[in-house]
């Protein structure tokens, strides 16, 4: 039975629908119907309120509209992630492996029409995440990374989607050259940003949580 009591204020069975149903989306966008700036807006103000690692603000946002820099971003884009994913499709192929495939062919279809999308955002970090040690690197993507996702549920809420990609990152120097990010800061991502074709989606297939999950010792009870 759907559990709909309230609890802290929240009906349980809308936010789980949400926490549940936010998918990956590339396919779905719909690349001609623009979007508000005052939703993007609102959706970065409600991000930034997502938990931060020392209550030190090193979270930045770079929205890009322009098409001129959107065509150059997805030049860069597919620079790097062509090589990737052809090599992930021949590796796919071999096995037969369908699913693979098709996710294979959703980034594809991102790559080729990234330029479209009504709007690029690239969340970064200032100061440059430290990869010196694993705790340093955690503990500076955790303070980034939870308003990310802060991000994509707000975005759903409103009848938009996205995907956090990350190939870009490949030519990071030159993208950063391009919009004028500072030295000083790292990038963590791309998202396209759009409306989507409808707003139902399912559930994803996860394996059973209970065979990854380790009770007080990696062994288990």
């Amino acid at each position: 039975m759907t559990d709909r009591t309230d609890h802290g204020g929240f009906a349980l069975d809308e936010a789980d629908r949400l926490l549940t149903t936010t998918r990956a989306v590339r396919r779905r966008l719909d690349m001609d119907r623009p979007v508000p700036r005052e939703i993007v807006e609102r959706c970065i103000e409600i991000a930034m309120q997502a938990p931060i690692g020392g209550n030190q603000e090193v979270r930045r946002w770079v929205v890009v509209t322009d098409q001129d820099l959107k065509t150059e971003i997805a030049a860069a884009y597919r620079l790097a992630s062509t090589p990737y994913l052809d090599e992930l499709y021949r590796d796919a192929t071999a096995r037969s492996d369908q699913q693979k495939l098709r996710v294979i062919a959703s980034a594809n279809f991102l790559a080729t029409n990234l330029e479209r999308m009504p709007v690029l955002v690239i969340p970064c970090v200032e100061p440059q995440v430290d990869l010196s040690t694993n705790v340093s690197a955690a503990a500076e993507y955790a303070s980034v990374l939870p308003a990310v996702w802060s991000f994509q549920l707000a975005l759903r809420a409103r009848g938009l989607g996205t995907t956090h990609t990350t190939l870009h990152l490949y030519e990071e120097n030159k993208v950063s050259r391009l919009l004028g990010i500072p030295d000083t800061v790292n990038q963590v991502g791309l998202l396209p940003v759009a409306y989507t074709a409808g707003t139902e989606f399912k559930s994803a297939r996860r394996i059973d949580p209970r065979s990854i999950t380790y009770w007080n010792t990696w062994a288990g009870e």
